[in-house]
């Protein structure tokens, strides 16, 4: 539930309350306290009065959903966002309130708003029904009241964008240029379209239109402002001459001025309905106040004629807010606030106003608040960003270029096209299998089955010829006379450690005549053993490597993968970034317009905490509560984690509370 609909439950109760209206009690005592005068007690004059059309009429309309009290969600409540759509129609309120009134008058309401000085017949007629009328009448004027600052506050969030698109373009050079070229054909075609309309009324050459870029309240304006800062105006003389060397206002100057008038244009109108927006939150409805309450103990007609007075007031407030609010930004920021202190001033003198006149004002009401979206949203067309076609024909024709020349190119190449995409999709599966799906494959054989896939030699090559060499030794030396058992046997261990010396020995004598031990001696089978000797050192040396290996075979598949893994993680998340871009933009401006609504709502309020300083002004309160309801706006955009939605909601419902109990503190417009 948002602030319009949370203060209307307000003010419906506060209608239930002063009428005894009670969904708990019965529905008779309701009837006879609503449509029975006070002298009457017959019981069989209260059951005719009960029967009659034009009070049953009265009865439904007074118990229709269309003005029942609106359930209130509660203050934490996570999923409750900014807007107020519990309100009830706005076309149903005026089609319920045109067939009250035409069936208990015999009469039409005014087609049109008017005022209600020229309605003078239905003053003369008077009610059937005054305390159900007075209550039915107080329904509508809450409903109307709040679909009025409804339109005021939702009408708000729509013009800080269009102020930050202006002072975009006001900030750079290059943006004015850009927006000289997107709006250049909407200004040739007014031109023409003028031109046309001049040639079909048959004018004299003379009369007819001529092109001009700008219009000549911005020419004016440029060259006020250009006489201001000295850039125009009286001549420089040069040696006497009395020549102008300044020159005048250039193109950029002129539609920086253009920037500059829209932007100021929709500042004001929104002031303006900040200044009518914060009068109307804090005068209501006036059937809330402490004098209302207690007039409605002590007197029936009493109660009656201040609820009169106070629903007059109300429905000339209304009145004069959409008068105001009307002039779509034609008075400037400080006479909107001047003008909502005479408006407050004048409703208080208004008088009590007849129960038929109070139907024909409140329908006034009901039909200017029709056409008000129509009037923002003509002002807007006039001062807002330019129509998104008008913005974005550059880049689409510019695209379209780049498109077809781009497109002519590539069908001049379409076999090579054809071609390097197929030779595109072979690398990138190449790529896949090769290096992403195979080593991942052969780290899960490695885990799963502890094969060594990284060895060198065989588990039995080694002993194998470490053997061979034990016998090749032995042989030897048993040929050279060892054959003590226990030699032999030191001797095959001190092989194992890789002590040759027996085999060195003999090899030193041989190389002394190696020709001669050649062919008759031991140098050949010598150099054999010795190279039996240098393989087992290699099989030693690749056997060492292999147990080195093994014992980092997972670490060397890991190392294998993981570049190939960091490219691929890298281009998943270029790729969800990509795909998320417009959804994080998104929220980044609802972010930006968050920080910018907070750095607002606390300027105004250390305004206002100055010392010596009077309290908010009725601009400055209707401000913090259009920053207030654009936080409500962008509260779907914050996270539902760690309840970040819910606590932003609760600090944005106590700043709104707290603008209420400012209201209810000052004056109501019943008082006087």
């Amino acid at each position: 539930m948002g602030f319009v609909t949370e203060r209307l439950t307000a003010n419906l109760a506060a209608v239930d309350s002063l009428f005894n209206v009670n969904k708990d009690v019965d529905a008779s005592l309701q009837f006879v306290s609503l449509f029975t005068p006070a002298e009457v007690t017959n019981t069989s004059k209260v059951a005719s009065l009960a029967s009659e059309p034009h009070s049953r009429l009265l009865w439904d309309a007074l118990q229709s959903p269309l003005l029942e009290t609106t359930k209130s969600a509660g203050a934490g409540d996570p999923e409750e966002l900014s807007e107020d759509r519990e309100l009830p129609p706005l076309k149903d309120i005026g089609k319920q309130l045109e067939i009250v009134y035409e069936n208990l008058y015999d009469g039409d309401l005014p087609a049109k708003a008017v005022d209600v000085d020229s309605v003078s017949s239905a003053g003369a007629d008077t009610p059937r029904y005054p305390v159900a009328e007075l209550a039915f009448l107080a329904k509508v004027t809450a409903l109307l009241h709040a679909h009025l600052v409804y339109r005021l506050l939702h009408a708000s969030t729509a013009v800080p964008p269009d102020v930050i698109y202006w002072a975009e373009l006001e900030s750079s050079e290059l943006y004015t240029a850009y927006y000289l070229l997107e709006t250049l054909p909407l200004r040739v075609y007014g031109f023409a379209k003028d031109f046309v309309a001049s040639l079909r009324a048959q004018q004299p050459p003379h009369l007819r239109p001529k092109f001009k870029l700008f219009s000549d309240q911005i020419m004016s304006a440029g060259r006020k402002a250009f006489q201001q800062m000295g850039l125009t105006g009286s001549s420089t003389s040069l040696v006497g001459l009395g020549l102008n060397l300044r020159p005048p206002p250039t193109i950029f100057d002129l539609a920086r001025r253009e920037i500059k008038y829209k932007r100021e244009r929709l500042e004001r109108l929104r002031e303006v309905q900040a200044a009518c927006l914060g009068l109307l939150v804090e005068y209501g409805i006036g059937l809330g106040s402490a004098e209302v309450a207690h007039t409605a103990k002590t007197d029936v007609n009493a109660r009656m004629n201040v609820v009169q007075t106070s629903l007059s007031r109300t429905l000339n407030l209304l009145s004069g807010v959409l008068d105001k609010v009307g002039k779509l930004g034609d008075l400037d920021p400080g006479a909107a606030a001047a003008s909502a202190d005479e408006l407050r001033v004048t409703i208080s003198s208004v008088s009590a106003e007849s129960v038929p006149m109070l139907y024909a004002h409140a329908h006034g009401v009901y039909l200017s608040i029709l056409s008000l979206d129509a009037k923002f949203e003509r002002a807007r067309r006039k001062y807002g960003r330019p129509p998104l076609l008008v913005r974005l024909w550059a880049p689409a024709v510019t695209g379209a270029i780049v498109t077809y020349k781009l497109g002519s190119n590539l069908a001049l190449r379409w076999d090579d096209l054809v071609a390097w995409v197929g030779d595109l999709q072979d690398t990138a599966r190449a790529f896949i299998f090769d290096w992403v799906i195979t080593p991942l494959r052969q780290v899960y054989a490695t885990v799963r089955h502890r094969e060594t896939r990284l060895a060198l030699l065989g588990s039995e090559s080694l002993s194998s010829d470490i053997e061979c060499l034990e016998r090749m030794v032995v042989d030897f030396a048993q040929d050279h006379g060892t054959k003590d058992p226990a030699a032999l046997k030191e001797i095959a261990e001190r092989v194992k450690q890789g002590d040759l010396t027996l085999i060195l020995q003999r090899y030193e004598q041989d190389i002394r005549s190696p020709l001669k031990s050649a062919l008759s001696g031991d140098l050949i089978r010598s150099l054999l053993i010795q190279v039996q000797k240098t393989k087992v050192d290699m099989e030693l040396a690749m056997a060492a490597l292999d147990k080195l290996l093994r014992s980092n075979e997972l670490n060397f598949a890991f190392l294998a993968v993981i570049p190939t893994l960091v490219i691929v993680a890298f281009l998943v998340r270029q790729s969800r970034r990509l795909m998320k871009a417009t959804r994080e933009s998104r929220r980044e401006n609802a972010y930006e317009l968050i920080r910018n609504s907070l750095r607002e709502i606390e300027r105004l309020l250390n305004r206002s905490d100055r010392p010596g300083h009077p309290p908010l002004p009725y601009k400055d309160r209707g401000l913090v509560l259009c920053e207030l309801y654009l936080l409500r706006r962008c509260a779907a955009s914050l996270p539902q984690r760690k309840n970040y939605r819910k606590k932003f909601i609760e600090d944005v419902r106590e700043l709104e509370e707290g603008e209420e109990a400012y209201s209810y503190e000052n004056e109501s417009p019943v008082k006087k």
